[in-house]
C-alpha cells in the first residue's frame, strides 16, 4: 500500500496573486527595503560573520558535534546535485558522510560505495546491479547522457522512477548504508539521513533532536505507508538515535540474506529500512516537521492529523533544486545571525522567505499561477487592500482591474509586539501584514474523524480501539471516514480482516482480484494500497501488473488461474452476472472453499471501492483526474 500520509498530492502555491499583495503592502507603507530577508549570495559578510577559525555560527550550534548527517546520493545525480552542499549545508556539519553507488574522491570529498557489502551473487547477477557493474569497470564515464538526472528536482510517480538504472540500485543502499554508518561513527548521539535534493534547516533539526533522549530508540520522520508497513519517507529526511540505529543494525546483520530477499521483492528502499526498524523500534510520526514539500508548493493552511502545518517547526523539504538549496541556506544563516529564535517554523519561512521573494519582483510576475481551483471574480486590488487593512476579510470584490483571478485569501494584521525580531519596523503604530492562502485543497467529501478520536461512549471507543489494533495502532483515511458510523466501522473491520488475513488464497490471486476491482471502478485509493502488495507477491511481473490497470485488458500473458480470476472479477464487477462458462472455468481450477473466497473477496472490494470513490477518501479524484463534478 502506498500512501503519503501527509497527503500532499496537489502542488499548491501558497503565495497569492502578486499584484494584490504588493498593493496591500504599499497601501500600508511597507516597502521592499523593509523586508526581513532578501537573498544576497554574493557577499555573505552582509548576512553572517565567521568566527576566528573561519567557522560559521551554524557549525557551533548546540548538539552539532553529536549529530552525524548521512547523505545518500547516486552516480547519476552526484555531479549535478552534490556540489551545492559543499558550498552550503556541509559548511554547518561538523560530522557528515556521503554514500553513493560508486566509491570515489569527488571534489576533495570521500564518497563511499553503499553497496560494497551486498552479497557477491547479487552484485554479479542481479539485473538491478547492471549500472553498478558498469561503474566498477569504467567509473562515472560509463554513464549515458540520458541516465543523468540534471540539477532540477523532478517529481517522480508515486512508485518512483522504476525504469531508471540509478533508481533500481537505490533501494539496495538503505540497510547496508545504515550498517556502515554505525561502524564508522558508533559514538554519535543522532543520525540524520538526507538526500541531495533534501533541504535541512540545521538549527531546527538540532533543537528538535536534542530535546529527546538519544539513549532511547528513536526513528523519526514524515510518515508513509506501503502495505502494512509504516516508515519514514527518505527524501523528506529521517532521524535515528544511536540506540535506534544499533537495534536496526542488529536486526540486519542477524539475517542479511533474508533482508536482501525482501529488498529484491520490494521497490522502495526507505520502506525496506522501515520494515527492518519495526522489528525493534516504532516510527515516530513527525509530519509536518519533516515535510515532503518545499517552500512555494506547501499549503500552509493545511490541517491534518490534528496539526496545522503553519504553526509547526520545519526541519526538511524535498525535491529542492541546487539553486533553492543555496537560497534557503542563506536564509537560515541570516535567521541564525539575526533571530533570537532557536528554530524555524513553517510560518517563519512563509513570512520571511516566501513573501520577500514574491515582492522582490516589484509586485509583478509574468505568467503567475498559484494553481488554485477556487476561482472567484476579479479583485480590485486597491479597494480590497484598504478594506483588509482595517480587519481580517476575504477579498471577493469585483472590479475592472487587470482581470486578476484569485482563490480566497485571508490577510492577518499583526501588531508591532507580535512581529518577529527580524522586522525593522519599530514604531508602535507599525503594522506588519502576514498573509497566507486559504486554498481549496482536495478534501474528502466528509471531514475526517481525528487521528485519536474521543468517542461519546465506551462502546464506540471500543470500536476505535479494535480498528486501531488491526491497523497497528494508527487509523488510515478509510477508517477515519467509516468511524462517523462506529457500528458500520466495526462490522467492516471484522469482515475485511477475514477477507485479508483468514482466507486460503495465494496472495497474488487475492491481490489481483482486489487491484482489478480498483481499476475497473476507478478506486485509486484501493489501487495505491494493493498494487504494491501484488508486486511484493513476486508472481506477476511489473509490466503485467500495469496492464491490470487497463480496463480493456483481458488477461494476455497470465497463467490459467490468474486469467480465470481476472475474467471472473470483470464479470462480477462490470455486469454482476457471471456467465456459466466463466464460472465453470474458475470452478475447475479452485476448490469450493477457494471459489467462495475469491467471490467474497471480489464482492467485498467492490463494496470498499464504491465507498472510497463516492466519498473521495484519500483525495484521489484530483490525483487521477476523475471527474466528480
Amino acid at each position: 500500500m502506498l500512501r503519503r500520509i501527509y497527503r500532499s498530492r496537489a502542488l499548491i502555491r501558497i503565495a497569492f496573486a502578486t499584484g494584490v499583495l504588493f498593493t496591500v503592502l504599499r497601501v500600508l507603507g511597507y516597502h521592499l527595503s523593509d523586508l526581513p530577508y532578501q537573498s544576497n549570495n554574493d557577499d555573505d559578510s552582509t548576512i553572517f560573520e565567521r568566527s576566528s577559525d573561519g567557522r560559521l555560527p551554524c557549525y557551533n550550534l548546540p548538539g552539532a558535534e553529536d549529530t552525524l548527517v548521512v547523505m545518500k546520493t547516486g552516480s547519476t545525480e552526484l555531479e549535478a546535485k552534490l556540489p551545492i552542499h559543499f558550498e552550503t549545508s556541509f559548511q554547518c556539519y561538523p560530522n557528515y558522510i556521503i554514500f553513493s553507488d560508486y566509491a570515489e574522491n569527488f571534489q576533495g570529498h570521500v564518497i563511499i560505495d553503499a553497496l560494497t557489502d551486498v552479497s557477491p551473487e547479487i552484485q554479479q547477477d542481479n539485473p538491478d546491479f547492471a549500472l553498478w557493474r558498469r561503474l566498477k569497470k569504467h567509473g562515472r564515464a560509463a554513464l549515458d547522457r540520458d541516465e543523468l538526472s540534471g540539477p532540477e528536482a523532478v517529481l517522480a510517480s508515486p512508485t518512483g522512477r522504476r525504469a531508471n538504472a540509478g533508481w533500481k540500485l537505490d533501494k539496495w543502499k538503505f540497510l547496508p548504508m545504515a550498517n556502515q554508518t554505525l561502524h564508522l561513527y558508533p559514538d554519535m548521539k543522532w543520525y540524520l539521513f538526507v538526500e541531495t535534493d533534501t533541504h535541512v534547516f540545521w538549527s531546527t533539526a538540532l533543537a528538535y533532536l536534542h530535546s529527546l533522549d538519544h539513549k532511547e530508540r528513536w526513528y523519526i520522520g514524515a510518515q508513509m505507508q506501503i502495505g502494512s508497513v509504516y516508515f519514514a519517507h527518505g527524501g523528506s529526511a529521517f532521524a535515528m538515535s544511536r540506540a535506534g540505529l544499533e537495534a536496526l543494525v542488529e536486526t540486519f546483520v542477524r539475517f542479511p540474506g533474508a533482508w536482501e530477499d525482501y529488498t529484491q521483492k520490494h521497490w522502495a528502499g526507505d520502506c525496506v529500512l522501515g520494515r527492518a526498524v519495526s522489528e525493534s523500534t516504532n516510527l515516530t510520526w513527525a509530519w509536518p516537521i519533516f515535510d515532503g514539500d518545499k517552500p512555494g508548493v506547501t499549503d500552509y493552511t493545511r490541517f491534518d492529523y490534528d496539526k496545522r502545518e503553519y504553526c509547526y517547526p520545519t526541519i526538511s523539504g524535498h525535491h529542492v533544486s541546487p539553486a533553492e538549496i543555496e537560497d534557503l541556506w542563506y536564509f537560515e544563516q541570516h535567521w541564525i545571525s539575526k533571530s533570537k529564535a532557536d528554530f524555524v517554523r513553517h510560518r517563519d519561512v512563509f513570512h520571511h522567505y516566501v513573501i520577500p521573494h514574491i515582492l522582490s519582483t516589484g509586485g509583478e510576475e509574468d505568467d503567475w499561477d498559484n494553481l488554485s481551483k477556487d476561482l472567484n471574480d476579479a479583485v480590485d486590488a486597491t479597494k480590497g487592500s484598504r478594506q483588509v487593512a482595517v480587519e481580517v476579510t476575504q477579498l471577493r470584490s469585483r472590479s475592472s482591474s487587470a482581470g486578476l483571478r484569485l482563490n480566497n485569501h485571508i490577510l492577518f494584521l499583526v501588531s508591532q509586539q507580535q512581529q518577529h525580531p527580524f522586522s525593522p519596523r519599530t514604531s508602535p503604530q507599525a503594522i506588519a501584514i502576514r498573509s497566507f492562502t486559504s486554498t481549496t485543497k482536495p478534501n474528502m467529501r466528509l471531514p475526517y474523524i481525528p487521528d485519536d478520536p474521543q468517542m461519546p461512549n465506551a462502546s464506540d471507543q471500543a470500536v476505535v480501539d479494535r480498528v486501531k489494533e488491526r491497523r497497528g495502532g494508527k487509523l488510515i483515511a478509510l477508517d477515519k471516514a467509516l468511524l462517523h458510523a462506529p457500528p458500520v466501522a466495526d462490522g467492516w473491520n471484522s469482515f475485511l480482516k477475514s477477507i485479508r488475513t483468514q482466507t486460503t488464497l495465494p496472495e497474488s490471486i487475492r491481490e489481483l482480484a482486489i487491484c482489478r476491482v480498483a481499476a475497473l471502478n476507478s478506486a485509486w485509493y484501493e489501487w495505491d494500497a494493493h498494487k504494491p502488495i501484488l508486486s511484493e507477491s513476486g508472481v506477476l511481473p511489473e509490466d503485467m501488473i500495469e496492464k491490470v490497470k487497463d480496463k480493456s485488458y483481458v488477461g494476455e500473458g497470465l497463467d490459467e488461474k490468474h486469467a480465470a480470476v481476472l475474467a471472473y472479477t470483470d464479470a462480477m464487477t462490470i455486469g454482476c452476472i457471471v456467465k456459466q462458462a466463466k464460472f465453470d472455468k474458475l470452478r475447475s481450477l479452485f476448490s469450493e472453499r477457494e471459489v467462495v473466497e475469491v467471490t467474497s473477496t471480489i464482492a467485498a472490494y467492490n463494496c470498499v471501492s464504491r465507498f472510497l470513490v463516492a466519498l473521495d477518501v484519500g483525495e484521489m479524484a484530483e490525483k487521477y483526474n476523475v471527474d466528480m463534478k
